[in-house]
Order: structure tokens, then C-alpha cells, then sequence
């Protein structure tokens, strides 16, 4: 019989805009950085095809624009603690955007 696994973990939904930069990088890769320097267990960066944040402004993706400030999620999953931590940076390197957190059930074979 397969034995599944399962542990409570937290996420972190992180949402910004495709030309979010900090230090003339994009957000998206400053953030994936430094979530690998925390160990952080699983980070996935999405780039959206279409959206609106605060503003209302909706973003397409069309082949005659291909850049348009898409939306981009970037979603980390880890421990409490560990997030707490990448919190801290997030507070220091975003301008603008939207985090949510939310318990997750993390299951594998």
C-alpha cells in the first residue's frame, strides 16, 4: 500500500506587476533570490495574461505589445517561521502589490 505524506505548512501569494523593479532588477527575481537564500522550501513565479490590480488599469498580452506590466503571482510555500523571515524583506523591497497567507495541506507520495 502507498503511504501518502502530509504536513501543515503556510503560502505566501505574492502579487506584483511584470515591470515592479527594485535596484534597476526585476521584483520577481529579487524576491525568488532571497527566497532561496532562506531555504525557503517551494517558490513558483507565474506570469499572468491578463489582469488589473488597485488601479483598474486592465493589462493584456498581445502579440503587437509584448510588454504590457502583466501581472505576476510568485506563490511560497514553507514553514511559519521561515515566512515570518521572507516577510520581513518583502516589507523592505515592495512599493506596491498584494500578499496574502493562508494554512495549506502539503501533500506528497
Amino acid at each position: 500500500m502507498d503511504t501518502m505524506y502530509k504536513k501543515e505548512r503556510e503560502r505566501l501569494r505574492i502579487y506584483i506587476g511584470e515591470g515592479d523593479r527594485r535596484n534597476g532588477h526585476p521584483l520577481y527575481r529579487v524576491i525568488l533570490e532571497e527566497a532561496s537564500r532562506l531555504n525557503i522550501a517551494g517558490v513558483s513565479v507565474f506570469k499572468g495574461l491578463s489582469g488589473f490590480g488597485a488601479n483598474s488599469q486592465i493589462h493584456f498580452a498581445e502579440i503587437l505589445r509584448l510588454s504590457e506590466n502583466l501581472p505576476i503571482l510568485i506563490e511560497v510555500v514553507d514553514e511559519s517561521e521561515k515566512l515570518d523571515g521572507l516577510l520581513v524583506f518583502l516589507e523592505n523591497v515592495m512599493d506596491g502589490g498584494m500578499i496574502l497567507r493562508d494554512p495549506v495541506n502539503v501533500v506528497w507520495p
